[in-house]
């Protein structure tokens, strides 16, 4: 597991799980993509089922490509609403990153996966056979932005298979391929008026199945909320999403005395109907005179404990830090790990605290930096050192 430090401070008084969404722009012709989208698969995509969404819009170029001549105009409206000028092009939650499939990492989709939104999203679907109904509900879990705010809805087809390639870069698989929008306005999405702080709104979209040219077994719908001013997405959904979340109802930081105590508020959620089985634990980066424990149902831990959750149930989770005398930041991250389907990624919560530290160093670690190479990383020792020559004992 990885920690960074959670530095600025941040207020999560939401109270929702946060969806990862991945928009991804691909071409069947495109050369880079056959060898950059087989590793986002592997990598991102195989490793963290049911914390994402994941579909892809096919652009008219570079070369000929299918399926974006099944639906070329919507796919080009999202192409300009990006900004997109190439491909392979990959879309996180809006705004929170823009470029290469392969530049996605583990750790920044469990920073995002491990924030709370205050918008719940809960998508149902329903056929006769020839039409489908998405009934989606928007739980206002805490104060939601409205400026430039739209609902999307897309239908999407989890697999398409070619005996031959269908381009010229060789690819003949194709997962979770953008079909249409389904909301009004389509691609420019449709208005979106979000309940009071408590309740809840529902909205509802039927469209025809496309039996033609649709394997109308592997087609589902993701519906999300983005501030379009931004382009941020202040969350996803889909229905085959697991019915369970782990979530803050705190602050994600704290400053807290030598010798005292730092407390937070977290939350599980059984949103299905049969009961869970889950492992909780916790780990983290901390000083060495610092501890970290968790409260459930009466019991406290430092590490490991299964418990089990009624259906349509909550169970409050209180994290407990104790500071020592060593100043300090400390970055924990607790976990949720479903036991019925080991199959599912771990959901995370994640907190920090801070003691009596006066002087800190911030770095980013993410390859950013000159260009010979180096980044602000690689000098974080010899910062460390100068502030502890010049006679610092309360830095971090």
């Amino acid at each position: 597991m990885l920690f960074g430090m959670l530095l600025p401070l941040q207020q999560t008084q939401a109270q929702a799980r946060k969806i990862a969404l991945f928009e991804h722009f691909t071409n069947a012709s495109c050369g880079p993509c056959a060898s950059q989208n087989p590793i986002f698969q592997a990598e991102i995509m195989d490793k963290n089922k049911g914390n994402h969404i994941h579909l892809a819009y096919h652009t008219v170029w570079p070369g000929r490509d299918p399926m974006n001549a099944y639906n070329k105009e919507e796919v080009d409206t999202r192409v300009k609403f990006y900004g997109v000028s190439g491909v392979p092009n990959m879309v996180l939650q809006g705004n929170r990153y823009n470029g290469s499939p392969v530049g996605v990492s583990q750790e920044l989709l469990d920073r995002l996966t491990s924030e709370s939104s205050p918008l719940r999203i809960r998508v149902e679907e329903s056929s006769n056979g020839t039409q489908r109904t998405v009934t989606a509900r928007f739980s206002s879990l805490g104060p939601i932005p409205t400026a430039g705010i739209k609902v999307r809805a897309a239908v999407i087809e989890e697999e398409i298979t070619y005996a031959t390639a269908p381009g010229s870069n060789g690819e003949k698989e194709f997962p979770n391929v953008f079909r249409r929008f389904v909301n009004d306005g389509s691609a420019a999405g449709e208005a979106f008026v979000p309940a009071g702080v408590g309740e809840s709104v529902t909205h509802s979209w039927t469209y025809d199945l496309d039996t033609q040219n649709w394997d109308t077994t592997k087609v589902f719908t993701v519906v999300w909320v983005q501030l379009d001013g931004s382009a941020e997405v202040i969350n996803a959904s889909a229905d085959f999403l697991p019915a369970m979340e782990f979530v803050l109802d705190d602050t994600s930081f704290k400053k807290a005395a030598s010798q005292a105590n730092a407390t937070f508020n977290a939350r599980i959620d059984n949103l299905g109907q049969d009961q869970l089985s889950l492992r909780l634990d916790v780990d983290g980066a901390f000083p060495a005179d610092w501890t970290v424990s968790y409260e459930v149902d009466g019991s406290t831990y430092t590490g490991e404990a299964d418990i089990t959750l009624a259906p349509m149930a909550s169970m409050p989770v209180i994290i407990t830090v104790e500071v020592g005398d060593e100043p300090g930041i400390g970055d924990f991250m607790m976990k949720m790990t479903s036991l019925d389907d080991t199959e599912l990624t771990p959901q995370y919560v994640g907190v920090g605290v801070i003691s009596n530290v006066t002087d800190i160093v911030i770095n980013n670690d993410n390859g950013w930096g000159a260009d010979d190479g180096t980044t602000a990383a690689d000098f974080e020792q010899a910062y460390l050192s100068g502030i502890a020559s010049a006679g610092s004992t309360t830095h971090a």
